[in-house]
């Protein structure tokens, strides 16, 4: 059988990848002879990889913001970490948000510093969010730097709602522009030129405007695939892009 699982490795980076083994037990025991620690090994069941990221490791903002404080009030009791992180897990409702913490909460308990458990995770925790993690335990105001932390969280999560409804109404003009051009060029233009071919007969000469728009519809109705494909395809290269930190 084919497993996939999580390690590891000097540098204290997290590396998947895949192995096979008789059992789940047999591929653990083998990883841990050699020296690794192997987390979420699961079952390969030949998805893609890609895909199951996209849809299922995925922690929204407001969830971050609600764990950030939630530490931050517990530390700032006295509670220990160990038993904070433990509680926050039972309390998180994203199932990949869980696993995180379970994650963390297990580091954690193996001695390893709390800025350094959250690095393992980059696509939840920032690189300024761990590296305010790191400063706030070595200056010994954790609970400070969560505060902030989870205030900064909040003014961003307002700023991205503002942008979002900022957005809404040139985005549905947009669409509504795109459809009414394509719907123009597809089905009133042919109609109108036919018109214009009744009544000036085939050898009309018509404006040079009218002719480019004729010209532009003929083109559009006999390629109307190969534009559909041009078209989604660099929508899914656009939003590749965006994802890129570049693109951000």
């Amino acid at each position: 059988m084919k497993f996939t699982y999580t390690t590891t490795d000097k540098q204290g980076k997290t590396v998947q990848a895949n192995a096979k083994a008789a059992s789940k037990e047999d591929l653990v025991m083998t990883l841990t002879k050699q020296g690794l620690q192997p987390q979420d090994v699961k079952l390969d069941t030949g998805l893609n990889t890609h895909a199951r990221r996209s849809f299922t490791k995925h922690v929204r903002l407001k969830d971050l913001v609600v764990f950030t404080r939630q530490l931050s009030t517990m530390i700032s009791a006295g509670v220990p970490m160990s038993r904070s992180l433990s509680t926050l897990e039972q309390q998180t409702e994203n199932k990949y948000f869980k696993t995180v913490v379970k994650g963390i909460l297990k580091d954690v308990e193996s001695g390893q510093a709390l800025g350094q458990a959250f690095a393992k995770y980059p696509t939840v925790f920032s690189d300024i969010y761990v590296n305010m993690v790191k400063a706030g335990e070595e200056g010994g105001i954790l609970d400070e730097i969560l505060k902030r932390l989870a205030t900064q969280l909040e003014q961003d999560a307002s700023i991205r709602k503002k942008i979002k409804s900022a957005m809404a109404y040139p985005i549905v003009i947009l669409g509504i522009t795109v459809f009414a051009f394509f719907g123009i060029m597809l089905f009133v233009i042919p109609k109108i030129g036919k018109i214009l071919t009744d009544l000036g007969g085939p050898d009309a000469k018509l404006p040079v405007y009218t002719q480019a728009m004729l010209s532009i519809s003929s083109f559009m109705q006999s390629n109307i695939i190969v534009i559909a494909v041009v078209l989604a395809a660099s929508g899914f290269l656009l939003r590749r892009y965006i994802k890129t930190p570049k693109g951000k």
